[in-house]
């Protein structure tokens, strides 16, 4: 059967019901320890700052057991430094990774209680957040997961957090939770607060992506659709990506698969409906070989692809 624009749409979207293990944590984790060298530098205290660059050192090394005991030396001995919620959220992460319940839920009340003004206190509703989605057992279960994603935004504003990934992290997530619970109109909503409202960073592709994935389950809104996926594509790499593997990588992949949905959209839908021969029209399957014999067929000029691509977001949640 051949490969349509809706069932990649489906297929591709990370399901929230069951929590892919580590795989926030890890995103959240990879850029602390990436961001290591720049954090040990505002260290204010010259001690806290070995202590943090020694556990990075060892989580690079998969030394977990001594990261977690430099990070606990760090906290207890220098709870005042600008280290000390850094340290503690790497705390929780190591510790969810050890499918530790109990130290995780006792680092994630010390950084939500000790720093709740703190970057990585956002971070830490977000841990809080899928720990809820990991005990789900219903519906309200999981609007109550998707409850503490949506405290972030609150939260942690823009009129005081100018750029914090966390937050389109946590729009990203809430969005998540809200297509599986059946909320299209809500999901889209947030999701376009994370692309519209946010700066760039390294979860609005994501948000593009999905965004337009969502409209595109509706023919109707092809059109919105592709425009934001068309800019997701002709984005450039963002200044400095070069140096975080892991992000660039990240980006690059969110790129190709909004190239690869543009083309399947430009052939199941848009040719389509403007009467221009689609993609099963084209090539006639010979059933026994299983061999696609391509038929002679009018290329339709740009220009006549281009008028579908019409309308802005405003006309996308209707």
């Amino acid at each position: 059967m051949g490969e349509s624009v809706f069932s990649i749409g489906r297929r591709a979207k990370p399901s929230c019901w069951t929590f892919r293990a580590g795989r926030t944590a890890l995103l959240l984790l990879a850029a602390a320890v990436l961001a290591w060298p720049a954090a040990a530098e505002s260290a204010e205290d010259p001690a806290a700052r070995r202590l943090y660059q020694e556990a990075q050192k060892r989580i690079q090394a998969g030394d977990t057991a001594g990261a977690l005991t430099e990070l606990g030396l760090l906290t207890q001995q220098f709870p005042g430094d600008v280290l000390a919620p850094r340290a503690l959220l790497q705390v929780i992460e190591l510790r969810r990774g050890q499918a530790d319940e109990i130290g995780t839920d006792a680092a994630l009340k010390k950084l939500l209680a000790d720093y709740p003004r703190s970057p990585e206190a956002a971070s830490g509703f977000i841990a809080q957040g899928e720990i809820a989605i990991e005990k789900a057992r219903g519906a309200a279960d999981y609007e109550a997961a998707r409850s503490i994603f949506r405290r972030v935004a609150l939260l942690f504003g823009r009129d005081q957090y100018k750029a914090l990934d966390a937050r389109v992290l946590a729009r990203l997530r809430s969005a998540e939770v809200g297509l599986q619970l059946g909320d299209r109109q809500g999901a889209l909503a947030e999701l376009l607060e994370a692309i519209e409202d946010e700066p760039p960073g390294r979860f609005r592709g994501r948000a593009k992506l999905l965004y337009g994935r969502t409209l595109l389950a509706d023919p109707a809104q092809s059109a919105p659709a592709l425009q934001v996926l068309q800019e997701l594509a002709d984005e450039a790499p963002a200044a400095g990506a070069a140096a975080n593997a892991e992000k660039a990588a990240s980006t690059a992949a969110d790129r190709a698969s909004a190239r690869r949905l543009i083309a399947l959209a430009h052939r199941q839908v848009v040719r389509p409906r403007a009467g221009q021969p689609g993609e099963d029209e084209r090539h006639q399957v010979d059933a026994t070989a299983g061999v696609a014999r391509a038929q002679p067929a009018h290329r339709p000029r740009r220009s006549q692809l281009d008028e579908a691509l019409v309308g802005r977001r405003s006309a996308h949640l209707s």
